[in-house]
Formats: C-alpha cells, sequence, structure tokens
C-alpha cells in the first residue's frame, strides 16, 4: 500500500518551518500542517475515495509508560487513526504460576495516516519526558507530580488541536457548499459525518480492548503547568523520527 508522497513533502516543510526561532511563524506554521491534515482526510472522505488501511504496531512491551498512556487517545482523536490495545502472553509465568504477559499498541489507518500518527507519538513520548524533567527540576518536584503534569500536556495538546481541527472543517464546509449549493449547517453536518466512516467500518470488524486509566493524583500546580506547556507543543520535528534528533517545542530546550 502506497502513502501519499505529496501530502507528506508538504507536511515535512511545514514542520520544518515550525523550529523558526520567531515563535509566530513557527505557531503559525504548525498549526497550518495540522489543518493540511485534517483538510486532507475529510476531503478524501467527501469523494468516496478508495482507501485502504494497515496497521502498525506503535509499542510492544511488558507494559504502557505513563506518557505513553496519555499519549495514544490523541491520536485516535485527532490524527485520523484507531487505536488498539492487547494483551499478549509471552509463553512465561510467573513464580506464582501466573501467565505473564505484554503489551501490543497497534494503529490502523491509511498509509499516510499511519506514518503521521508514528511521528507524533514518539515525538510527543520524548516531548513530554523532556518537558516534565525540566518543569520538575525547575520547581524541586518529585515524581508525584509526573501525572497530573501529563495530565495537563494531554489536555494543552488537544486545545491546539481542537482549534486546528474546527478551521480544517470549517474550510472543507464552505468548499462543499461552493460545490453543492446547501446550507453551511447542512454543508458541515456532512463533513464531520463523513469524515470517519471508512475507517470506522473497517475497525469495527475486530474486537476492541479498551484501557481504563486508574485516574491521577491531584496536583492542580503541576496540571495547570502541563496544559501551557502542552499548548506551546508544536509537532515540528521531521516525519522520519527514527533518524533525527529530538527537537521539542518552541520555548523549551533539553
Amino acid at each position: 500500500m502506497k502513502h501519499d508522497e505529496n501530502l507528506i513533502e508538504k507536511v515535512k516543510k511545514l514542520m520544518a518551518l515550525a523550529t523558526s526561532p520567531n515563535e509566530h511563524e513557527a505557531s503559525v506554521a504548525a498549526q497550518k500542517a495540522q489543518e493540511l491534515i485534517a483538510k486532507y482526510n475529510i476531503d478524501q472522505q467527501l469523494l468516496n475515495s478508495r482507501l485502504e488501511y494497515q496497521w502498525q504496531v506503535l509499542v510492544e512491551e511488558p507494559y504502557l509508560r505513563l506518557h505513553q498512556k496519555f499519549i495514544w487517545p490523541i491520536l485516535r482523536e485527532y490524527f485520523f487513526v484507531k487505536t488498539l490495545l492487547e494483551y499478549v502472553p509471552t509463553g512465561e509465568y510467573t513464580a506464582a504460576g501466573q501467565r505473564k504477559t505484554k503489551v501490543k499498541l497497534k494503529i490502523l489507518g491509511t498509509p499516510t495516516n499511519v506514518i503521521i500518527a508514528d511521528y507524533v507519538f514518539n515525538y510527543l513520548a520524548e516531548t513530554y519526558q523532556n518537558l516534565f524533567l525540566e518543569h520538575k527540576r525547575t520547581n524541586k518536584l518529585g515524581e508525584r507530580a509526573r501525572q497530573p503534569f501529563y495530565h495537563g500536556l494531554s489536555e494543552g495538546v488537544k486545545y491546539k488541536l481542537e482549534e486546528a481541527r474546527k478551521a480544517a472543517e470549517e474550510s472543507m464546509a464552505n468548499k462543499v457548499m461552493s460545490e453543492r449549493s446547501i446550507s453551511h449547517t447542512e454543508a458541515m453536518a456532512l463533513v464531520v459525518i463523513k469524515k470517519d466512516l471508512a475507517l470506522e467500518a473497517e475497525f469495527n470488524k475486530i474486537k476492541t480492548t479498551k484501557y481504563k486509566s486508574s485516574g491521577w493524583c491531584s496536583d492542580e500546580g503541576a496540571t495547570a503547568a502541563g496544559f501551557e506547556a502542552g499548548k506551546n507543543i508544536n509537532l515540528s520535528r521531521p516525519i522520519d523520527h527514527k533518524n533525527e534528533a529530538p527537537v521539542l517545542g518552541i520555548g523549551h530546550k533539553k
């Protein structure tokens, strides 16, 4: 299955601009990249394009790390992929005779969306950990602050992505209006309803396993700090994350 080279190249160029030392220019570039991804996917669904989907494993470890638990729902909600969490037997047993398992986190999507979601997951995984270490060192905090800080980070990231998605949906609704001579309300409903139908149908062919969070310890200060940091994260590293050094969001250094 082929991915869309044209879209990925455009996203790469915008993400390269997102590393600019000019904070306004960088923020605009990062948001434009996110809007481009959303518009492309919505447009594919509206055109009833014949799409192919593939699975990719993001994590295969004894357990999910804390930052991973907060990040993977973001992929499902904003990056046009579905996520599946499986607990797979390893064939080994504990001293008490209990079967050992490992966690396998997989995503389902078009080849293009899988590449982008894989990049986002790995970039945010590094960024979450680095930002918390900076926050912990600066404020002389303990590990107890990690969970609420990650929660705040996730809320900040989702706040930013929600803005980009709404802008993309509005743009596509205006396009549909001009092409089909329907009202804005009808166009917006069509855009929102149609965008995920094909992926939903593909995903519904299998049985899903959902992870249920055990919650987080209460620390309003850490959560608030995480939220502000999350709004400043730019998805600014090149797509080929495995061959590049990590780059933090604007205003944050290692």
